[in-house]
C-alpha cells in the first residue's frame, strides 16, 4: 500500500466517506477531562522558585540557558523569553521550556538562518523531565504569549496563570490528522507481522518457491521503509507548523490564528504519536534503511518506547 508524503494530501477529503457520528462525543469527553492539562497548585518546581508571591526562574536554570546560547552572537539574543504552558499552572511533567531569542532590528535573515541550526542543536536537554527548546525569531517580532517571562530581566512580561481553551474548533482537524497517522501506523505494524511470517516461510520453504518468497520479502521491506518515512514526515510537518506559529510571535491580535497548529501538535504528542516518530528517527540514524527481516527487532523496539511502557505501567 502506497502512502502520500505530505500530511495535507493524506487528510484530503475522501468522496463518499461519512464522518463518525460518535467521534465528537468521544474526543470531547477525552479532551474535557484533561483540558490538555489540568491546572496544578503551583508552577513547575523544577523550573521556578516562589519568592514571596511571585515566581522567579531558578538562577541555576537561567545560568544554564545562557551557557547554552553563549556561542550565538550577542546581537541575535538581545531579548530572551520563556513562553508556553510551563509558564502557567496548565503544564504536565513533560511540558517543554520554549526559550525564544529575539535579534536586534535589522539583523539579516541569512544570519538568523545560520544560527537557527545552532539553537536547534542546543535543544533537547532536560530539566527534570522538561525538554528545553531554543528558537530564533525574526527581528522585531516578540514572542508575547499569554504568559511570557523575560529571562534576562527576571520578570514577567505577561502572566495568565490559568488558560482556558475552547477546543471545539480543533475537533475536525484533529480527527483528520489522527485518521491519517493511524492508517499509516496500523499498516506499518501489519507489514511487520507479514514480514516475520514471510521470513518463517522462507526458512521452511522448498528451494523451488524460495525465489518467489524472497521477492515478496523485498517488496514488503520497501513498503516498510516507505511507511517509516511517511510516519516521520507526518510528525515533522506538524512540528514545523507548530514551531512556525511559535516563531512568528504571539501579539494579541494574532494569537487566535497562531494557536491551532500549536494545540493540535500538543494533542498529537499527548496521545503518544510523537514518541513513535522520535523512536523511528533514532532507528533511521542507527540504520539508514531496513534491509532484511532481521531488522524487525529494531522496529519493534521503536513501537515499544520507554514512554509507552511507563504509561502502560500506570494502569
Amino acid at each position: 500500500m502506497k502512502f502520500t508524503k505530505t500530511l495535507n494530501e493524506a487528510i484530503a477529503p475522501r468522496p463518499g466517506k461519512g464522518k463518525p457520528l460518535t467521534f465528537r462525543e468521544r474526543l470531547s469527553k477525552t479532551i474535557n477531562e484533561s483540558v490538555l492539562d489540568w491546572p496544578r497548585a503551583t508552577l513547575a518546581p523544577a523550573v521556578w522558585d516562589k519568592v514571596g508571591k511571585i515566581y522567579k526562574l531558578k538562577p541555576e536554570l537561567k545560568k544554564r540557558m545562557l551557557a547554552d546560547i553563549q556561542k550565538i552572537p550577542e546581537e541575535l539574543r538581545k531579548g530572551l523569553y520563556l513562553i508556553g504552558s510551563i509558564c502557567t499552572y496548565n503544564y504536565n511533567d513533560r511540558s517543554d521550556l520554549d526559550v525564544h531569542l529575539v535579534p536586534l532590528d535589522g539583523t539579516p535573515t541569512k544570519d538568523i538562518d545560520k544560527w537557527q541550526q545552532v539553537a536547534k542543536e542546543k535543544s533537547g536537554s532536560l530539566i527534570g523531565q522538561h525538554p528545553i527548546n531554543y528558537y530564533l525569531h525574526d527581528p522585531g517580532k516578540h514572542p508575547y504569549a499569554d504568559s511570557t517571562y523575560d529571562i534576562l530581566r527576571d520578570k514577567w512580561v505577561k502572566w495568565l496563570p490559568i488558560k482556558k481553551i475552547n477546543l471545539e474548533e480543533y475537533y475536525e482537524k484533529f480527527r483528520e490528522i489522527v485518521d491519517a497517522i493511524d492508517l499509516n501506523r496500523a499498516e506499518l505494524y501489519r507489514d511487520i507481522v507479514d514480514l516475520e511470517e514471510l521470513r518463517d516461510a522462507y526458512e521452511n520453504a522448498s528451494p523451488r518457491v524460495r525465489d518467489d518468497i524472497e521477492n515478496e520479502i523485498n517488496n514488503k521491506i520497501d513498503e516498510i521503509n516507505e511507511e517509516i518515512d511517511t510516519y516521520i514526515s507526518f510528525n515533522t510537518e506538524l512540528k514545523d507548523k507548530r514551531n512556525a506559529a511559535l516563531h512568528s510571535g504571539f501579539p494579541d491580535e494574532d494569537a487566535r490564528s497562531s494557536l491551532p497548529d500549536n494545540v493540535i501538535f500538543l494533542l498529537i504528542r499527548k496521545y503518544g504519536y510523537g514518541s513513535l516518530a522520535k523512536a523511528l528517527k533514532s532507528l533511521r540514524k542507527e540504520k539508514e534503511e531496513i534491509s532484511s527481516p532481521q531488522d524487525m527487532k529494531l522496529i519493534k523496539k521503536a513501537f515499544y518506547t520507554r514512554e509507552f511502557i511507563e504509561r502502560i505501567k500506570k494502569f
